[in-house]
């Protein structure tokens, strides 16, 4: 890679966000460097037998590749030559690799989908089990004769009722006794 920048990655004045893509376009441009250093590329059947080969192959999906495989269909254009020229598979197409990856992600996406679903069914029945709880422990307090948070209060009352209703009968025994 040529430089980071703030926001990606440069090379042969391309950004790439993601550091993967820049490397692979780094290679791209190591391996156009290869060709042109290597290859007679003013000779029209060379670049010709160059281009075929790149494309056949599928060598490059990176614009820095991309760009190349432009550039040397241009210069076949120029040299004349049109006939034998295969077309350049556009970047992002789709195409039976792409469609896996649409596939793989579609699976992955349901899987998700099957987690979150099952979790929900299982907060379903917990919530459903506690629900069932709290009318029975309602219930319960209800019909029970122990004070409890929700008649404490009456329980209480009536007991100091009873208590002074006591008091009071012996308090009369106690003055019929006296007199």
């Amino acid at each position: 890679m040529e430089e980071k920048d703030v926001k990606g990655y440069i090379v042969d004045g391309y950004l790439f966000a993601d550091q993967k893509e820049a490397q692979t376009a780094q290679k791209e441009l190591q391996g156009i460097r290869y060709l042109q250093r290597n290859n007679n590329l003013k000779d029209a059947k060379v670049m010709l037998q160059i281009y075929q080969k790149l494309l056949s192959q599928g060598m490059f999906h990176t614009p820095v590749g991309l760009n190349y495989l432009k550039q040397l269909q241009d210069a076949l254009r120029a040299k004349g030559i049109t006939e034998d020229i295969p077309p350049i598979p556009a970047a992002g197409s789709t195409n039976e690799k792409t469609l896996a990856n649409m596939k793989n992600t579609m699976t992955e996406l349901n899987d998700v989908g099957g987690r979150y679903r099952r979790r929900y069914r299982i907060a379903l029945a917990v919530m459903a089990i506690m629900a069932a709880g709290l009318v029975f422990v309602t219930i319960v307090a209800a019909t029970t004769n122990q004070p409890h948070i929700l008649n404490y209060e009456e329980k209480i009352i009536d007991k100091y009722e009873q208590w002074e209703q006591e008091l009071e009968t012996r308090e009369q025994r106690l003055k019929e006794k006296s007199q």
